[in-house]
């Protein structure tokens, strides 16, 4: 996310993103650990991950290209 520190909105959208990856392996960890009943949970966190990433995937950088998810482990 450092690429991110420079423009408040993305970095925004990163932090949020990266929480809600956090979430999708707390759960999946949870769900194979003894609760298998999280797992189907687990699918609605995926498509949430998914809008998220699409969120960044729709903000252009300087450069010319698109910013992204980073997929960094973030305290939630």
């Amino acid at each position: 996310m450092k690429d991110y520190e420079h423009n408040p909105e993305l970095m925004e959208k990163a932090i949020d993103f990266n929480k809600v990856y956090v979430a999708l392996l707390n759960g999946i960890n949870d769900a194979v650990s003894g609760q298998p009943e999280l797992l189907i949970k687990g699918i609605t966190v995926m498509y949430d991950l998914k809008y998220k990433a699409l969120e960044l995937l729709n903000i252009p950088l300087d450069n010319g290209e698109c910013a992204g998810p980073t997929f960094e482990y973030v305290e939630l």
